[in-house]
């Protein structure tokens, strides 16, 4: 058997070796992350991702990837597979516009914020499948529209501090449950990003669950409700017998650098 660093090498060489794999890899009707998903291996660790590093060394190549996006074609992809591609492509296409923005000094990138770039969400568009499309059009008429899974929102990264952790390996549709539920999980239990003070009687939640209530309403009957589900056995039925109120903790968009 192959050690695991020697395949991970292997992967990674391949992919600067054949930048037109990508192309390759939808022309012939399938989706092959495994270059993405080596760049996420070398650039992405604890949630945060090594934007200088990425931008001086993997820029060229990541080019590659996001250009072979306007020829895909989501035709004959099932529902999870869709899921899958599109959480992918946000998360590609979010990376890859910091990457664009980003200041080269280390000082000046670690303040640094998505905010800083006019339209960054609803402005820039990029070519995906045949379509003019900005972030935002991927979240709302590809995902939450369509797809309507209130989950993905703990998939999808903003690049910010506050949004969730981005991961180190690609979504595919075998095992996207479980991957879902596990970050839906994870974001929840997170203290720093929600937390239940029972003394006060108060829930403090991402502003995640403000922006689009709707999801988790259309899902689970309340937001309280849809939290209950992924939190720690006695939150959770300390939030079924007791009356809380929700209170939203400020959202850092400060960029996920790694230090």
């Amino acid at each position: 058997m192959i050690p695991k660093f020697v395949r991970r090498s292997l992967m990674i060489l391949s992919g600067l070796l054949c930048p037109l794999c990508f192309l390759q890899a939808y022309a012939a009707g399938s989706f092959d992350y495994s270059s993405y998903d080596s760049l996420l291996k070398k650039y992405v660790s604890g949630g945060k991702v090594d934007y200088l590093k990425w931008k001086k060394e993997d820029l060229g190549i990541f080019d590659q990837y996001i250009n072979s996006f306007a020829k895909a074609s989501l035709v004959d992809l099932s529902k999870n597979e869709q899921k899958a591609f599109w959480i992918n492509t946000y998360n590609a296409l979010t990376i890859y516009a910091v990457l664009r923005h980003i200041p080269a000094n280390g000082l000046l990138a670690k303040v640094f914020s998505v905010q800083m770039v006019s339209g960054f969400f609803d402005k820039i568009t990029y070519t995906v499948a045949g379509e003019t499309l900005t972030l935002n059009d991927i979240e709302t008429k590809k995902l939450r529209e369509v797809l309507r899974d209130p989950r993905i929102h703990f998939a999808l990264v903003c690049a910010s501090r506050s949004c969730p952790e981005i991961q180190n390996t690609v979504f595919t549709a075998q095992g996207l449950e479980e991957r879902l539920d596990e970050a839906t999980r994870d974001f929840i239990g997170d203290g720093s990003r929600n937390r239940l003070d029972r003394k006060s009687g108060e829930l403090h939640l991402s502003e995640i669950f403000k922006w689009y209530d709707s999801d988790f309403i259309a899902s689970a009957g309340t937001v309280i409700d849809f939290v209950k589900r992924y939190m720690g056995k006695e939150a959770s039925r300390h939030l079924s017998y007791n009356t809380v109120k929700i209170k939203y903790l400020f959202y850092d968009w400060l960029v996920n650098i790694k230090s």
